[in-house]
């Protein structure tokens, strides 16, 4: 029965340090650990953040769709050959110009000569 007594006699002041410990370690629980506004703001920020991603992947997935292929590269540098070629053939039709006009010049200039004497 020593024990019964015991008991008995502490049992008030062991449920008193019980409750004690179990306020100061529910109080440091709720300080300590996510609270629900905490998770409000985190869910706001987190759906905020989503939607600027997918804002930017819908325009860089616009632009990447908008690149040209590689078909259209090699149609571009075919174009750039035939320009290349209409380029020289002209030059070479521009250079027999110049040297007829430069046979030109001298009759031209004693025509003018000849007139400007009288």
């Amino acid at each position: 029965m020593n024990y019964l007594e015991l008991i008995n006699e502490y049992a008030g002041l062991l449920s008193l340090i019980l409750t004690s410990v179990g306020s100061c370690v529910f109080f440091w629980l709720t300080k300590t650990f996510y609270t629900k506004n905490e998770a409000e703001k985190d869910k706001i920020e987190v759906h905020t953040r989503l939607a600027e991603l997918e804002n930017n992947y819908k325009k860089h997935d616009l632009i990447l769709n908008n690149l040209p292929s590689k078909e259209d590269f090699h149609k571009l540098a075919l174009s750039i050959e035939s320009l290349q070629g209409d380029i020289k053939a002209n030059t070479i039709k521009y250079n027999a110009l110049d040297g007829k006009i430069e046979q030109l010049i001298t009759p031209i200039n004693m025509l003018t000569e000849f007139h400007i004497k009288g």
